[in-house]
């Protein structure tokens, strides 16, 4: 998908890692850095507190974020007053105040931080994940991220999909879903991208609960086909090139907004 899926990170790493992403599963947008220091992974695991705070005053946090061309953050407050951060095609995770700016998950290791301007006006946020690596996105309009949706899918032909393509992405999907990827299936330089951001790929699928369906899309300009996966609890837009040999060469998944 080239450069349409860049996201702005807080850590730096090297190109080469963005590019093992896309082989592997993960968009350019979807890669953070692989290899946290062991000092920010302790962080992560440090004990929290929860604080008294009061559901209106969450009200200025509220909104989209904006991680990538095609991923955002949705952070909100229910009725009950629990507060809640949802990425793009992922279930929504209650976080629980620590600090005004600053909330954590109890079952993730994850903190969630708003940044503001001089005139404190919320500007970002920034996701601390439980290996130690941080995503940030600046805070846009609900519309954004519904335009970004629908701009995808008219990206979409109506050409037929290769041969073996739904039945490869099946066997992929099922094979994650039982705890270890089907190697076999794909080329000597796909299993060593999967393999290196299977941490990853594996948290992602085990948050969408069980595979229930997958329906083609179409076929994207990059030559891929293109599945729509969906999960007990949300769903996947997953690209995979023709097969070469019966091997997979290429292969990627997509958020849902």
């Amino acid at each position: 998908m080239g450069s349409r899926y860049y996201l702005r990170l807080a850590i730096l790493f090297p190109a080469s890692c963005a590019v093992f992403g896309v082989l592997a599963g993960l968009s350019p947008a979807q890669v953070v850095a692989p290899s946290p220091t062991g000092s920010a992974v302790r962080e992560q695991a440090t004990p929290r507190t929860e604080i008294p705070f009061e559901p209106r005053s969450f009200e200025r946090y509220a909104g989209y974020y904006q991680l990538s061309s095609v991923e955002f953050l949705h952070a909100f407050v229910d009725l009950d007053g629990h507060y809640f951060y949802q990425l793009t095609g992922q279930k929504a995770i209650q976080v629980y105040p620590e600090r005004e700016t600053t909330f954590f998950t109890k079952n993730e290791t994850e903190q969630l931080r708003f940044e503001t301007d001089s005139q404190g006006e919320v500007t970002s946020a920034l996701l601390q994940q439980n290996n130690g690596g941080e995503r940030a996105g600046a805070k846009v309009d609900k519309s954004i991220a519904i335009s970004a949706e629908s701009a995808r899918s008219r990206t979409l032909s109506d050409r037929p999909p290769s041969p073996g393509t739904e039945e490869s992405l099946r066997r992929y999907i099922y094979s994650l879903e039982n705890g270890y990827p089907n190697y076999e299936d794909m080329s000597p330089k796909l299993a060593i991208a999967v393999d290196i951001q299977l941490r990853q790929i594996m948290r992602t699928i085990a948050g969408l609960g069980d595979f229930k369906s997958l329906t083609y899309k179409g076929g994207d300009s990059d030559g891929t086909d293109v599945y729509l996966a969906t999960f007990a609890d949300g769903q996947l837009e997953w690209h995979i090139a023709p097969l070469n040999g019966g091997m997979v060469v290429r292969r990627y998944f997509l958020p849902v907004p």
